[in-house]
C-alpha cells in the first residue's frame, strides 16, 4: 500500500513540474495570451506611448469649447492656441492638471471665487490627453464625453484645431 501511494505522490508531483514548466514557456515565449492586468488606478508612472487599446476615433469638430477646454484666440501668429481648462469644485483643498502636455506631471490649477479651478496652456494643433487630481484622487474630466486611452487608462481628451487661414 505504502509503494502505491509513494508512485501516485511522484506521478502527481512530475504533472505539477510539467504544468509550471509549460506555464514558464509560455510565459516566455507568449505563444499563449496571457491574462490582462487591471488598468491604473493612478497616473503616477504613466508616459505616453502606444495605446493597448485602440482609441475611439476623434470627429472634426469646429475649435469651441470641447468638454472645459475653451478655445481663445491666439496671442501671436503662431499656430500656438491659448487653451483654458476649468474645473468646478469649491470644496476641494488642492486641485492639479495632469496631461500629455505638461509631461504627465500635476501642474496646480488656479481657485477663483466661484469655486472654479482654472489652468491655461499654449497648445499648437492636435489631439491631447489629460486629468485632473483633487485631493490626491485621480479622475477625468466630468464635464467632458471626449476620451482617450493612455496605456490601459482611460482620460479625457481635448483636440485643438489650427487656426483658419485667413482670406486676402
Amino acid at each position: 500500500m505504502k509503494k502505491f501511494f509513494l508512485v501516485l505522490f511522484i506521478l502527481f508531483d512530475m504533472a505539477l513540474i510539467g504544468a509550471a514548466a509549460f506555464v514558464l514557456y509560455a510565459y516566455i515565449t507568449h505563444s499563449v495570451p496571457l491574462p490582462q492586468i487591471p488598468a491604473l488606478s493612478k497616473l503616477e508612472n504613466l508616459t505616453p506611448g502606444t495605446p493597448a487599446v485602440a482609441p475611439k476615433p476623434v470627429a472634426a469638430i469646429p475649435p469651441k469649447a470641447i468638454g472645459t477646454g475653451v478655445v481663445a484666440p491666439p496671442q501671436s501668429q503662431s499656430s500656438t492656441r491659448k487653451i483654458g481648462f476649468t474645473y468646478h469644485n469649491a470644496h476641494a483643498r488642492q486641485v492639479s492638471i495632469r496631461a500629455d502636455f505638461t509631461g504627465w506631471k500635476a501642474q496646480p490649477m488656479v481657485k477663483g471665487a466661484n469655486g472654479a479651478w482654472t489652468y491655461q496652456a499654449q497648445l499648437t494643433p492636435g489631439e491631447y490627453a489629460y486629468c485632473y487630481t483633487a485631493d490626491d484622487k485621480t479622475f477625468k474630466d466630468p464635464a467632458n464625453k471626449r476620451t482617450k486611452v493612455i496605456g490601459r487608462t482611460t482620460v479625457s481628451a481635448i483636440l485643438v484645431e489650427a487656426l483658419p487661414a485667413k482670406a486676402k
